[in-house]
């Protein structure tokens, strides 16, 4: 079943402006929940490793923002929870190691964070337009 589309939060509809889960910093926009970007710090740097993020875009008003992992889910799947029609999502592999800059050891390069997190970006940048300068602003990914 088609959902209403998108909508942002007013006066006129049912949406809630409160934040969804307890959080202070989340929005809800239609019945998808924005959340700010994670800030990654030092402490997350040193423990390194790869995760994951998920990004939403509206089809038509191109509205994007990072969403939840059982969002992510539910969209993908076709869930009548969400209006799935609205939205192309993506999953992208997020490197959080050091060092975040690209090194020199003689001959070689060893890629820094960076590097790898903006070939993730450049793999996708036709199935969700302008995610690497929404992530340029948001001082997620340096060029």
């Amino acid at each position: 079943m088609y959902r209403p589309s998108f909508s942002k939060p007013g006066k006129d509809n049912n949406i809630s402006n409160t934040p969804a889960h307890g959080s202070e910093s989340s929005e809800t926009y239609g019945n998808i929940t924005r959340l700010e970007l994670p800030k990654i710090t030092y402490a997350e740097r040193q423990k390194g490793g790869v995760g994951f993020r998920y990004f939403v875009q509206h089809r038509s008003t191109y509205e994007m923002f990072e969403i939840s992992s059982s969002t992510y889910k539910a969209l993908n799947e076709k869930r009548e929870k969400y209006d799935y029609l609205a939205y192309k999502v993506v999953k992208l592999s997020w490197d959080f190691t050091s060092p975040i800059k690209d090194e020199q050891h003689g001959k070689y390069v060893l890629e820094g964070s960076n590097t790898k997190n903006l070939k993730q970006v450049e793999k996708i940048k036709y199935e969700i337009v302008g995610l690497r300068d929404y992530l340029v602003s948001e001082g997620e990914l340096f060029i």
